[in-house]
């Protein structure tokens, strides 16, 4: 099996921090209020995930006769099974690092979780994610001083984690040449 997937993830991940990351800056040196970034992001996210979710449950309903939807929902009630009501919201709060609101939303709307709960919990992981993005801008543009530094310091750091990031899964997943 080809594991080039673990190299395109954190290649991703890195990418779309690094883009959020240089339009906070760009936002920051055009004089935008903080506030007014906040809201917005806030605004969109609650958006996304309501329309994720709304979307997610109106596929379920109006292709429940369909194969794959059938299929998806007994895959789901087997996961929701195993991982049970902590691994749900552990997954749900963790799904904001890693993939946008929207999706996590469409996907989590096929577990029988209220929307309140889905909603709450996808909302708190990309908070999360929203301020460790805020603290990158935050650190590297006190300690350059200027902002396009800043913008070139969060491209080479963010660049340094996914080289170091790939390399590691490289060497965690190298398997073993036969030699003949």
């Amino acid at each position: 099996m080809s594991t080039a997937w673990l190299y395109l993830l954190p290649a991703l991940f890195i990418q779309e921090a690094v883009t959020l990351a240089a339009t906070l800056v760009q936002a920051l040196r055009s004089g935008t209020s903080p506030v007014v970034i906040n809201l917005i992001w806030a605004a969109a996210t609650s958006f996304d995930i309501m329309a994720g979710f709304w979307l997610g449950r109106a596929t379920r309903r109006r292709l429940h006769s369909w194969r794959v939807v059938q299929s998806v929902e007994r895959a789901v009630a087997r996961l929701d099974r195993r991982i049970g009501e902590r691994g749900l919201r552990l997954v749900l709060v963790s799904s904001g690092f890693v993939m946008y609101p929207y999706v996590n939303a469409f996907l989590f709307s096929w577990l029988d979780a209220p929307f309140s709960e889905v909603f709450t919990l996808i909302f708190l992981g990309d908070a999360l994610y929203w301020a460790f993005i805020w603290g990158a801008v935050t650190g590297i543009s006190f300690l350059s001083g200027k902002s396009l530094v800043a913008m070139y310091l969060i491209v080479i750091v963010f660049a340094i984690l996914t080289i170091g990031g790939s390399r590691f899964f490289r060497a965690k997943h190298r398997q073993p040449r036969d030699s003949d």
